[in-house]
């Protein structure tokens, strides 16, 4: 009698610890996936694992462990698959899957026996992804992309996101088809290139998701129409670099003037076209260099373009008073200027003053406290996203010695203009003198009688007033 109570006391425990559970597992191709498997309470006496695969009604082997500790593993998947030791304390008899396939996707079942513990899963593993045709596509062409699960679960909702984003319904130039598990992009633009591209899968409560990241062919650089800004004399690179290599008959580059397209002929001093990096090299860039240029190619006998807007920038100057003034070619997108003087101490250590900043592209440099004797005068120009460029002016001599004393609001360049002035009249008195002085000489040396009277007219001692008054008149009669 006991012993039949034992028993049946048995089977209710047996029957109480039987767990029963279904549930849907999503994964990437070539990711790692783990199918859940738990005991609750975990067992505390040895056991045996066995998860299998079921397929045309068939149970396969993929993993096994019996109570002596040994395990076996199947073919294909079972070859990436294993349940981690550590779990097992704690109840945990997940598996875990390494580098999925699309054909491992199906039924999976989980069977665990130890003691008075049953458990049994069973778990629907679906490999989800998003495919896209052509899977590389040309900027400007069109693309689909297509949200692929298997086995595909029949009721599904599918939605789209664009890095991690959702994707607006009213989106410019893109289409959802097949109750949402295509998308078409009616024409690649050059800015979605590296974006990610993900469909969401629900299904009965689970979420399953795949991304795909849109490689696109054409120009990699720049990614869309751009601004390049260069001091005059200083030389610039006008970037255009394709995704693929190129031969030199199928890109070059253009030039916009007034209205007229002109190609740009590359000096063969500078680097030659290489296969995938064409840009325009200009050695010193000149104020008749800006303006609009284009760099094409052909990718698949498609046209492929960016144009690029060369913005040249210097600083003129302008006296009475001095004022410095940032000239650029185009200022659109130019938000404000930013005024520096610059030097360099003993050490060679670079020292930076700034002296004004805003909206105005002039400095006056006329009526400044802040006098400075050498350096340059540095310019940059600012737009939304940074600095844009820059452009410098070196000057000798500006302003005051330190500690002299202003007169008046005149400038440095001022007084050092009125110094040369009188300098150069000075020399040409000068110069004149010793004309006149030389004339009269030759005058004399053609009376040599005259030169005697002269000479002897000179006593051993200092000469009289009276003296130098015969000398001066004889000297003018010679010149008679």
């Amino acid at each position: 009698m006991s012993r039949t109570i034992l028993l049946l006391l048995g089977a209710a425990l047996w029957a109480t610890g039987a767990e029963s559970e279904e549930v849907e597992v999503y994964v990437s191709p070539g990711a790692t996936v783990i199918l859940p498997c738990h005991s609750t309470p975990p067992p505390r006496t040895p056991l045996t694992i066995h998860w299998t695969k079921r397929k045309n009604m068939t149970d396969s082997t993929v993993w096994r462990m019996e109570r002596s500790g040994m395990e076996f593993r199947g073919s294909g998947e079972g070859k990436r698959s294993h349940c981690p030791h550590s779990g097992f304390p704690e109840g945990d008899f997940s598996l875990r899957i390494e580098k999925v396939r699309e054909h491992d996707e199906g039924v999976y079942l989980c069977r665990v026996r130890g003691g008075f513990v049953s458990v049994d899963r069973t778990v629907l593993l679906r490999v989800i992804a998003v495919l896209a045709s052509p899977s590389v596509p040309v900027e400007g062409s069109p693309v689909s992309l297509s949200c692929s699960v298997t086995p595909w679960p029949q009721g599904a909702k599918v939605s789209w996101h664009v890095n991690n984003r959702p994707l607006p319904l009213s989106r410019p130039g893109s289409k959802v088809t097949r109750e949402g598990r295509s998308l078409e992009l009616v024409a690649v633009v050059p800015e979605e290139r590296g974006s990610v591209f993900s469909c969401v899968v629900h299904h009965h409560g689970d979420t399953g998701t795949a991304s795909h990241t849109l490689a696109v062919r054409g120009i990699m650089s720049p990614a869309r129409d751009s601004t390049v800004f260069v001091a005059v004399g200083a030389a610039v690179s006008l970037p255009c670099v394709f995704t693929e290599a190129l031969s030199a008959q199928q890109s070059g580059w253009e030039r916009e003037t007034e209205g007229a397209v002109s190609p740009v002929l590359r000096p063969s001093s500078l680097a030659p076209f290489s296969s995938q990096d064409v840009s325009l090299q200009l050695a010193v860039a000149e104020e008749r260099d800006a303006g609009m240029y284009r760099c094409y190619g052909q990718v698949e006998g498609k046209r492929v373009e960016r144009r690029v807007r060369l913005v040249t920038a210097k600083v003129s100057v302008t006296t009475f008073p001095l004022t410095l003034t940032c000239e650029l070619s185009n200022n659109t997108g130019v938000q404000r200027y930013e005024w520096s003087h610059v030097i360099f101490d003993s050490n060679g250590t670079r020292l930076v003053t700034p002296l004004t900043s805003g909206p105005s592209n002039s400095f006056l440099v006329t009526g400044r406290s802040q006098e400075v004797t050498t350096g340059e005068f540095l310019c940059e120009f600012y737009g939304a996203e940074g600095i844009l460029g820059n452009a410098s002016f070196y000057v000798p001599i500006v302003g005051h010695q330190e500690g002299a004393p202003e007169a008046g609001g005149s400038s440095g360049h001022i007084a050092m203009v009125t110094t040369m002035s009188v300098l150069f009249v000075v020399l040409l008195l000068i110069t004149g003198k010793m004309y006149r002085n030389h004339r009269r000489r030759v005058m004399i040396l053609q009376y040599p009688a005259l030169e005697t009277v002269i000479h002897s007219s000179f006593p051993r001692s200092s000469p009289t007033r009276e003296d130098r008054k015969k000398v001066t008149e004889a000297a003018a009669c010679a010149d008679v």
